[in-house]
């Protein structure tokens, strides 16, 4: 949980899940927001005067967790799938690419080529069999069923859910609608389903196995 004091709110997001957009705007929301900042990184939010749950005393963290409004944003898991796919895998300058990606090219094909890329099918097959990440990882930490959470949003539906719930924050005068961008919202969808198309049933059917319970809990 991101731990924001000033509006007494508890944030749990996730990688590839409009993580980025709403750290923007709750250092926006802070006041500590500086003219030609463009990039957020997650490990560095402490320098805005947020903490993390997890780095706090005891006692602290369990008041926070029983006075504090709780948030949680998800997204499709297969829509995140191909996202995690094509920014970790596909973009050159993506650390995952030389690493990970080489790792999965070795597993699948025998050897790896420099320059060589992964493919979406060789990706599905590799998260298939158990190799998990925080940027394709199930929503089971959130811990959806143990805590009481009082907003979930939907990347899908990012721009209503973020006016919604900057208002019940008291911040809708001060804070604009989160933009749904081409990469996160029902677009995405649309776009990223046909990246299964080469997927066979077996590895595709083990892909829902590992996500079925997180589109149950959050109706996808």
């Amino acid at each position: 949980f991101l731990v924001d004091d000033k509006h007494q709110l508890l944030y749990c997001g996730f990688e590839k899940a409009a993580s980025t957009s709403w750290l923007k705007h709750f250092v926006r929301a802070s006041g500590k927001w500086k003219k030609g900042h463009t990039w957020i990184r997650g490990k560095g939010i402490e320098r805005y005067g947020f903490k993390h749950l997890h780095s706090l005393p005891e006692k602290e963290a369990r008041d926070r967790l029983q006075t504090y409004r709780k948030m949680l944003v998800v997204r499709h898991p297969l829509d995140r799938l191909v996202s995690a796919w094509r920014d970790k895998l596909v973009m050159k300058d993506s650390p995952y690419r030389k690493t990970i990606g080489k790792r999965i090219i070795r597993k699948f094909r025998g050897s790896y080529n420099e320059g060589d890329l992964a493919t979406f099918d060789e990706f599905a097959n590799f998260v298939a069999i158990g190799s998990s990440n925080p940027h394709w990882g199930t929503f089971r930490n959130s811990k959806p069923c143990l805590v009481r959470y009082d907003y979930i949003s939907r990347t899908e539906t990012v721009e209503q859910d973020s006016g919604d719930i900057m208002a019940a924050l008291g911040l809708g005068d001060h804070l604009p609608a989160i933009h749904a961008h081409r990469s996160t919202g029902l677009h995405s969808m649309e776009t990223h389903l046909w990246q299964f198309e080469n997927v066979s049933r077996k590895i595709y059917d083990k892909l829902l196995d590992i996500y079925q319970t997180d589109m149950d809990i959050f109706g996808y």
